[in-house]
């Protein structure tokens, strides 16, 4: 199997080196990509001093460089990673064997899990709540019978060719996961859900803005809820 690991950075010189190196070591048959979103650091340098094939994203936005790596890369599994070295990769074998097995078209990491330590290590209460009220808000208004809990906005995911070549991917921002799990579920496909531990970011500040951002995807849910149903009538 051709696996990608496929990493969006912006600015992330003081991490993306780890990030690397672990994908190497819990996934070593895997071709590393790392997509330069504009960074003004030497990201892009450390990237391709590590042995990660560089793609470079001028448009800022994380949906504009998954959008990229989705176009530009062709494998049977895509691996997605933040580049900040908050989650640990050590579960990464287990995202690839649900997608090998066609067990499930995509796998998302959950934060929440009952030995997790986000809650602990994640003091931001917009964060905390917002992942809740989101994926109520997500069964309810897309009528998913998904019983397994979704981390929505976990950036730690992996998905099949399939999958790749029918999302549409039309998000610039940090709405891009909320877009790939609201295609997954109104498409009726295998959705996964796997324990990963969550470590704060000490070295660079979050590039997200819990407010801002927030409505951003509250926006994205809505809109496409809105698309879908004038599909139907």
């Amino acid at each position: 199997m051709n696996i990608a690991i496929c990493i969006p950075a912006y600015n992330e010189s003081k991490t993306i080196q780890v990030v690397i190196n672990k994908a190497k070591e819990f996934v070593p048959n895997a071709t590393i990509y790392v997509c330069d979103n504009a960074s003004t650091d030497n990201t892009a340098e450390i990237a391709k001093e590590n042995g990660a094939i560089l793609i470079n994203e001028p448009n800022k936005g994380k949906g504009n460089a998954i959008r990229k790596l989705i176009k530009t890369v062709d494998a049977d599994c895509f691996v997605l990673i933040d580049a900040d070295n908050e989650l640990n990769l050590e579960p990464l074998p287990q995202f690839i064997e649900y997608i090998s097995r066609y067990e499930a078209d995509i796998v998302i990491g959950n934060r929440f899990h009952d030995n997790g330590t986000y809650i602990n290590e994640n003091k931001n209460i917009f964060r905390r709540l917002g992942n809740k009220i989101i994926f109520h808000i997500l069964k309810i208004l897309f009528n998913s019978k998904q019983k397994e809990k979704i981390d929505i906005l976990c950036g730690m995911r992996a998905f099949s060719k399939d999958f790749a070549t029918m999302f549409p991917c039309k998000a610039n921002s940090y709405d891009i996961e909320t877009e790939m799990t609201i295609f997954a579920l109104q498409n009726d496909m295998k959705i996964k859900s796997i324990p990963v531990i969550y470590t704060k970011r000490t070295l660079n500040k979050s590039k997200l803005n819990p407010i801002r951002d927030g409505f951003l995807i509250m926006y994205k849910i809505f809109s496409l809820y809105i698309l879908t149903k004038k599909r139907l009538s």
